[in-house]
């Protein structure tokens, strides 16, 4: 199996087509979403609409839960907090219920989840070797490959290693035995000194991350 990861879209329908446009191009069995399809650009409708048509499942993110009025957004920023407020009220009712439909944590395969931020938890940020190694021994020994979002910087943490990634472009071999927690990077509004939409493909069958 080949798997496409995306996360933190932020209703950027041009990030968003782009990726799209490069999945297609490539043999994928799968596209994962990692949560945040909407929040801080001016196309969430259109977003959510692709998301949907493509039948691409995702987790939910922290401006989901705020979107659909799950969670206040107190604790946003003031540019985030108007920018969730007017998306709140610019989503249609069908995408509204579509994204508070969205699950915190997803089961991909036997050994492999993804969630947005945390396993309980929307809204935490993993930044250092420390929170990703607390992280990864909160997580079921016989998960292999955990994915998340949030950061908006691509990264991919060994239980083995330590830190294996911090760049946008490369690849990262998996050790066996080796357990990963994995970022994808965001495709609405990177923030690694990076403006390009980001992209991972994670060959399952070769144990190989590429990130694009």
């Amino acid at each position: 199996m080949r798997y496409a990861i995306i996360s933190d879209i932020h209703s950027n329908l041009h990030a968003l087509t782009a990726v799209l446009r490069r999945i297609d191009s490539i043999s994928i069995d799968r596209t994962i979403c990692l949560g945040d399809i909407v929040g801080y650009n001016a196309r969430p409708n259109e977003c959510v609409e692709l998301i949907r048509q493509r039948r691409i499942i995702s987790t939910t993110g922290n401006h989901e839960t705020r979107a659909c009025a799950l969670k206040t957004a107190r604790n946003f920023n003031p540019a985030a907090r108007a920018s969730i407020e007017w998306t709140r009220r610019t989503l249609t009712k069908d995408n509204l219920t579509f994204l508070s439909s969205l699950p915190l944590t997803l089961d991909i395969d036997e050994d492999t989840i993804a969630f947005h931020a945390r396993l309980d938890d929307e809204d935490s940020y993993i930044r250092s070797e420390t929170a990703a190694r607390l992280l990864l021994e909160e997580i079921p020994d016989s998960i292999s490959v955990a994915f998340f979002g949030h950061t908006h910087k691509a990264r991919a943490y060994s239980n083995q290693r330590g830190l294996v990634f911090e760049d946008t472009q490369g690849k990262v071999v998996i050790a066996e035995g080796e357990r990963l927690l994995v970022n994808p990077g965001s495709v609405g509004q990177p923030r690694d000194h990076d403006t390009r939409a980001a992209l991972l493909i994670y060959d399952k069958e070769n144990r190989e991350l590429l990130f694009e």
